[in-house]
C-alpha cells in the first residue's frame, strides 16, 4: 500500500481534547487575536486570513492549509466534530457523551486507518442530511439575500457551474459543517473558486447591523457553496470516487470517558439537528425546539 502525506486539521478556539498523532493535528483559529497555548499549528502564521476568523469561522483552517502546507490529502474536522471512518455503511450521526480515550481507533482515525481509507479515494465527506430544499432550510436561518448574491455570481463567474447550482440549491440533500477530506488537486481547486467568491461577497457586505451569527455569514454560505462544488465534481466526471462517512458529535469535549462507540447512534441523521446547525438562542431554533416537544407531549 503506497503510504500518502495526508493532513487533517481540527478547528480549535482553545486547548481541548482532541486526537493528535501523526495526520489529525489541531490547529488554533482566529489566532490573530491570542496565541493558544499547546497547540503548535496557529492559523496567523505564513499566508493566513485569522484576521477574518469571526466571519469565516473554521475557514481560516483551510485557507492556512491551503497557502502553507503541502500534502496528498487535505481534511478539517472541528472540535467537537469528527468523520469516524469505522461506520461508513451508517447514515446515523454517533452522538457521544465526552471524549473516548481510544477515540482515534474507535473512529479508524489513526494513521494506519486512515492510509487505507484514503486508497483509491478522491473525496470523503458527511452523509447529508435531508431537508425540504437546500435554499429554504438556508432561508429558515439566514438572511436569503447573502445566498442569492452568491448563487447570482457563481452563474455570471462560472456559467458552467449553473446545473449544479440549480441542483443543489433546489434538492433535498444537504451537506454541512465545512468537513471532508481531499486530494490536493481537488481540495486546491475548491479553495480557488470558494475564496473567490467568498471574497467578492465580503467586499460588498454590509456587517453594521448584523447579529453575532449574522457575522459568521460567510462560514455558513460556504457549507452550501460545497455542496454546489461537490455536485459539480460528480456532473462533470463520472470516474470520480467519493466515500460517505457519518459525523461524529461529541457533547462535552473537555469529559474524557471510557464508553465504546457500539449503540450511541442516533435514530436518524435528522433527529435533533437543531443541536449541530442553529446555535443556541436562535429564533427558529427555539421554535423548532417547542414544536418538537409539544409533538412529544412534554409541554
Amino acid at each position: 500500500m503506497e503510504q500518502k502525506n495526508v493532513k487533517v486539521l481540527i478547528s480549535c478556539h482553545r486547548q481541548v481534547n482532541a486526537i493528535n498523532n501523526s495526520i489529525v493535528n489541531s490547529i488554533a483559529v482566529g489566532a490573530h487575536q491570542k496565541e493558544i497555548e499547546g497547540l503548535a499549528m496557529q492559523d496567523n502564521l505564513g499566508e493566513n486570513i485569522s484576521h477574518l476568523n469571526g466571519r469565516f469561522c473554521e475557514l481560516t483552517a483551510q485557507y492556512y492549509a491551503w497557502k502553507n502546507i503541502e500534502a496528498d490529502y487535505y481534511g478539517f474536522f472541528h472540535y467537537r466534530r469528527y468523520l469516524s471512518f469505522n461506520h461508513l455503511d451508517s447514515q446515523c450521526l454517533i452522538k457521544l457523551n465526552g471524549f473516548e480515550q481510544n477515540l482515534q481507533y474507535d473512529l479508524g482515525l489513526d494513521e494506519q486507518s486512515i492510509q487505507k481509507t484514503v486508497q483509491g479515494v478522491d473525496l470523503i465527506v458527511p452523509y447529508p442530511f435531508h431537508c425540504v430544499s437546500v435554499y429554504r432550510h438556508f432561508k429558515l436561518a439566514h438572511r436569503i439575500a447573502d445566498l442569492d448574491f452568491c448563487l447570482e455570481l457563481i452563474k455570471d463567474k462560472y456559467p458552467h457551474f449553473e446545473q449544479a447550482v440549480d441542483s443543489y440549491i433546489n434538492g433535498t440533500n444537504s451537506y454541512q459543517c465545512n468537513m471532508f477530506v481531499a486530494k490536493k488537486e481537488i481540495f486546491f481547486d475548491y479553495c480557488n473558486w470558494l475564496f473567490d467568491i467568498l471574497f467578492a461577497f465580503e467586499s460588498q457586505k454590509d456587517y453594521s447591523h448584523c447579529s453575532v451569527q449574522q457575522l459568521r455569514a460567510a462560514g455558513f454560505l460556504a457549507e452550501r457553496l460545497f455542496g454546489i462544488y461537490l455536485t459539480y465534481l460528480t456532473q462533470s466526471n463520472a470516474n470520480i470516487k467519493i466515500l460517505n462517512a457519518p459525523i461524529v458529535l461529541i457533547k462535552d469535549i473537555d469529559k474524557v470517558v471510557d464508553n465504546k462507540i457500539k449503540a450511541k447512534y442516533s435514530k436518524s441523521l435528522t433527529t435533533k439537528i437543531t443541536d449541530l446547525f442553529l446555535p443556541r438562542g436562535n429564533f427558529v431554533r427555539e421554535v423548532l425546539k417547542k414544536i418538537y416537544n409539544r409533538l412529544k407531549g412534554k409541554v
